[in-house]
């Protein structure tokens, strides 16, 4: 009878063999799906700090343009900041003889040059608009019939080689 009894015994253990691997299997799955998710979000918060990062960015080079265009009242009076072409004058690096339309001139040749550095595909256009949050880098729709000049800043945000987000920022003088 013992015989039978341990041979008994002997197939009823058999049928339980590699179910401690199989629970091991089945939680490191598991462990890896979780620790996928994990790798998504920390992806989702480096692109979210990214993009923080160039929106911070892209206000201080707007604030920047709006407090030159409002060092030179002359230049917003006559309208060189939306008429100004992106050329540096060298006038303006010396003591004396930097005209209005010069200063302008250089403001906006300083703040494009920091919008393309600081920005990925960065785009920086001064110009009078009473609606500033529409546009493209290609079309800036400005209308040029305002009272109000318009900052506006576009960059390749989600990096696809088109810059298409948008800041805007503007200057009235009463």
């Amino acid at each position: 009878m013992r015989v039978a009894l341990s041979a008994k015994n002997s197939l009823s253990s058999g049928n339980y063999q590699g179910f401690g691997l199989i629970e091991i299997l089945v939680s490191m799955l598991l462990l890896n799906i979780g620790l996928l998710g994990l790798m998504g979000l920390q992806t989702l918060g480096l692109q979210a700090e990214r993009s923080a990062f160039f929106r911070t960015s892209a206000s201080l080079i707007s604030t920047d343009a709006v407090e030159r265009i409002r060092a030179n009242r002359t230049g917003f009076v006559a309208s060189d900041y939306s008429s100004a072409t992106s050329e540096a004058n060298d006038s303006c690096f010396k003591r004396a003889g930097c005209s209005s339309k010069a200063l302008a001139q250089t403001d906006l040749h300083e703040l494009s040059i920091r919008a393309a550095e600081e920005l990925p595909y960065g785009v920086l256009v001064i110009c009078r608009d009473d609606t500033p949050s529409d546009g493209t880098p290609a079309d800036h729709e400005c209308d040029g019939s305002s009272t109000r000049v318009a900052v506006k800043i576009w960059w390749d945000d989600n990096r696809d080689g088109i810059a298409e987000t948008l800041v805007t920022a503007g200057v009235a003088f009463l």
